[in-house]
């Protein structure tokens, strides 16, 4: 058997090459110059590669290539340029209603509801849950305990006995967690300025992109964002500190 047949079979059946040694050898960096795979090129090592990379990863050349990037000139011209009401405000223009796009993709939408349904009854049969739980996993937690919840803290038979003023504390805390779960999608909007001007600068590109400037750049206000973010961890905080103490 020729040297390139073996080379061929060793590579689709997986097996190292054995050296004049008759010992197998790995590409890693014990000798890799001997492995049964790669290409024509000289076959390097770990060292080697690692050398390599950072030579072409080096700081010097990464400056070298955001000059380089700073040099070149994105070329796009503009298509439109005007004032609009607010952002995103033309993109309804001159396009049918929602409820002529809704009555015209009515019957396709009917067909991807009876499929979706019986794509989640399939995940409940073979994993127990449709699988949308585990991607918004938060909410699923929130919707799933928040029921169990309220019900619990209308039956209490009893509280923690380590806290110092017993079922009032221990009421306390369960509103507070309560009403974590029950607020923690729904987060105030930032407060605008005094008399802000909602306006945008909408500047259409040749490639089909659209770009927005507020006309008004004064900063949001996000004091109540803030506050109800604190709120709503206070009562997660709540919730994993007396998780073992959540039975009546």
């Amino acid at each position: 058997m020729s040297r390139t047949t073996r080379n061929h079979i060793n590579y689709k059946t997986g097996k190292l090459e054995k050296t004049r040694d008759n010992k197998p050898r790995c590409q890693c960096c014990c000798n890799p110059r001997h492995s049964a795979y790669g290409n024509k090129k000289e076959k390097l090592t770990m060292q080697e590669r690692k050398e390599e990379a950072v030579e072409i990863y080096s700081d010097e050349r990464l400056a070298e290539f955001a000059e380089g990037e700073e040099e070149v000139e994105i070329s796009r011209i503009i298509v439109e340029e005007r004032i609009v009401d607010e952002m995103f405000s033309d993109i309804g223009e001159s396009k049918i209603s929602r409820f002529e796009l809704w009555f015209l993709l009515k019957p396709y939408w009917w067909f991807r509801d009876v499929k979706y349904w019986f794509r989640r009854q399939r995940q409940k049969w073979t994993t127990g849950f449709p699988h949308e739980e585990s991607w918004d996993f938060k909410s699923a937690l929130a919707n799933w305990a928040l029921p169990r919840l309220k019900h619990m803290k209308d039956n209490l038979h009893g509280y923690p006995s380590r806290l110092e003023h017993g079922m009032k504390e221990w009421n306390k805390i369960l509103d507070k967690i309560i009403w974590s779960f029950e607020n923690h999608d729904n987060e105030p909007m930032p407060t605008k300025p005094e008399n802000y001007d909602p306006r945008c600068k909408m500047t259409k590109y040749d490639d089909g992109s659209t770009e927005y400037e507020h006309l008004d750049d004064r900063p949001w206000d996000l004091t109540e964002c803030k506050a109800h973010d604190k709120k709503v961890q206070e009562g997660l905080d709540l919730f994993a500190k007396h998780y073992n103490d959540l039975w009546s």
